[in-house]
């Protein structure tokens, strides 16, 4: 397979160029860069280190679904059309009756739905984000099951594109990374607060919704792979990964996620730091044209910096320490929390008013003020002169 950045060869079936890091092949769009929400992880694997990974046969299940567009959800969702499909469920675009709500509706497959497992982490992503409540943050606000067994979500429409499609038009800019990143952190701070790991942030999982005055807003969706940290007050102690297995994407993995080791909000950091890095200079930090030689790689080698990767982008020294510090080995040598990594973020590029905060502010109305002390006894003086001028005339008489 021949990368089309270098024109180097590579291994077939390779995913990323092992010369230049380029991703070789993306999940093809399953929707329109406009207006489509793509809220089905296609590409999210079990992992085993030392194994091939562990898939289901998700385009089989996909393709012995029946389409549902045209049909109504349980008397609540009028289903117009499917906007987004993977191996475990479909996406469609659908309205809310009782109150005319434009909504998306996500529906776990039938086939897929026979396991137990795929039906337990459906209503863990449904617990996880109807409790989070984060403007970035996919909204969730409710979850059912038709009479026929069909499982489902209901969750806002968003429109605009993913990170994923604004990364087909090359690297984007530090402010602009610097802009999104501190959105998503926004939305993990909540999660991790709670106790929720994400554990699949990536670019195909961020959605980029345009609002007033901001056409970069980023959405986290997709909490289908999430876990509950030790603790969290939703952790209903389910154990739905195997040992020696972990869920995620192998190229955003942190360390500890590869080796199935203990995980808090600083491995989404982790993973948010390779998505930095991809946006900033439009490669992933590391190469391999297989999962374990990525793994690997994510295990033992430093991370690059940015710069230095692309030093044709300008990428600033204060950048490329943001990412170095969100992808150390070393938990502990990470951000400790997402608003830690906030305030270097906002310290680099400070956030800009936006328009409609100007717009919400009560209008300024200019306020009636007395005179001065000085005009009051000059005013005062000049009383008191006029005065003494009639009282003099009246003594003087005629």
């Amino acid at each position: 397979m021949t990368c089309p950045s270098c024109n180097r060869d590579n291994e077939p079936g390779a995913k990323l160029c092992a010369h230049c890091g380029v991703r070789l092949s993306r999940a093809a769009p399953v929707a329109s860069d406009e207006g489509a929400v793509r809220m089905v992880a296609l590409d999210s694997e079990e992992f085993s280190p030392g194994a091939k990974p562990v898939k289901h046969d998700k385009a089989k299940a996909a393709a012995e679904e029946v389409d549902l567009s045209g049909k109504v959800l349980n008397d609540r969702y009028q289903i117009f059309e499917k906007i987004g499909e993977g191996g475990y469920g479909a996406v469609y675009r659908a309205q809310q009756l009782k109150v005319g709500r434009q909504c998306a509706v996500k529906v776990l497959h039938a086939s897929t739905a026979r396991h137990a497992t795929v039906i337990a982490r459906f209503r863990r992503e449904a617990k996880a984000a109807s409790n989070l409540k984060d403007g970035h943050t996919i909204q969730v606000f409710d979850f059912d099951q038709t009479p026929d067994g069909n499982f489902f979500l209901a969750m806002e429409m968003v429109t605009g594109r993913s990170a994923l499609m604004e990364l087909r038009g090359g690297p984007l800019s530090t402010a602009r990374v610097a802009h999104i990143v501190d959105g998503i952190a926004q939305s993990l701070g909540e999660a991790h607060a709670l106790g929720i790991v994400h554990r699949d942030i990536k670019p195909e999982n961020i959605y980029l919704d345009r609002r007033i005055g901001d056409d970069d807003y980023p959405k986290v969706l997709d909490f289908g792979t999430v876990k509950f940290a030790s603790g969290s007050i939703l952790d209903g102690g389910e154990v739905l990964t195997g040992v020696g297995q972990t869920i995620g994407t192998i190229e955003y993995m942190s360390p500890e996620q590869i080796t199935g080791g203990t995980l808090d909000g600083r491995s989404d950091l982790y993973s948010l730091g390779v998505m930095a890095f991809e946006m900033l200079t439009g490669t992933l930090p590391f190469t391999g044209a297989t999962s374990q030689k990525i793994a690997a790689a994510h295990l033992t080698e430093p991370p690059p910096v940015p710069s230095e990767r692309a030093p044709q982008l300008g990428i600033p020294p204060a950048m490329d320490a943001i990412v170095l510090k969100l992808m150390a080995k070393k938990k502990a040598d990470r951000y400790l929390t997402a608003a830690d990594l906030q305030r270097d973020v906002r310290r680099l590029v400070p956030r800009a008013t936006k328009p409609e905060a100007i717009a919400a502010a009560p209008p300024t109305l200019p306020v009636a003020r007395g005179p001065s002390r000085t005009t009051l006894l000059i005013i005062a003086a000049v009383l008191v002169s006029i005065l003494i001028a009639i009282v003099w005339r009246i003594g003087a008489g005629p």
